[in-house]
């Protein structure tokens, strides 16, 4: 008997162990930031390959989203993301439109595809918005609710339309910054 207890008990904690041992974020028990936006950067990595980024340092093992590589917050809230130059590859998810006191979002030179997501619309607190150097495509979304926006870098994307305020008179070659990005260029696009 003592035996089959002792058996019993190795098998238990063998097969256990492992799932006991992979740390993984819960955004329902973390208490750094809202669920929501735990949720909205759980999506950023899982729609930009973050199994593959170059540092992906905290993001998804841990229950301290605030600690991960390049979030910051304050207040309670995610304030920027800053994955510029990271390997990000895929689309821009909608989520990160539940961002709300986002400042800065810098995740230009990357491999982002897709179009720019129109909830991009919703982080009104935006000062920085840097998604330039990637594969996007589309219209660019109406960002005019962007009133705190200061810095706007779209350049070297496939892009069409303009931003609130009129990009092309702000940045008179930005419409030929819409091309497939040249490998690591950098700076080139600003609309201010």
């Amino acid at each position: 008997m003592k035996k089959n207890l002792t058996l019993i008990s190795f098998i238990l904690v063998w097969v256990l162990l492992p799932r006991v041992s992979l740390a993984a974020t819960d955004c329902n028990i973390q208490t750094e930031i809202p669920a929501t936006e735990c949720h909205a950067l759980i999506a950023l990595y899982d729609s930009t390959d973050g199994a593959n980024w170059k540092n992906k340092t905290g993001w998804k093992v841990t229950n301290t989203p605030c600690s991960w590589y390049e979030v910051t917050c304050g207040g309670g809230h995610v304030t920027g993301l800053y994955l510029y130059d990271n390997q990000l590859s895929g689309s821009i998810p909608v989520e990160l439109g539940n961002l709300g006191n986002l400042t800065g979002l810098e995740i230009g030179s990357n491999q982002l595809s897709g179009t720019i997501p129109v909830e991009l619309g919703n982080l009104v607190k935006l000062i920085r918005l840097y998604l330039n150097n990637n594969q996007l495509s589309g219209t660019i979304p109406d960002l005019s609710s962007l009133t705190a926006l200061v810095n706007t870098d779209l350049g070297y994307n496939k892009l069409t339309g303009e931003t609130a305020g009129s990009a092309t008179a702000k940045d008179s070659d930005w419409a030929a910054t819409q091309t497939v990005p040249p490998h690591q260029s950098h700076g080139h696009g600003i609309i201010r």
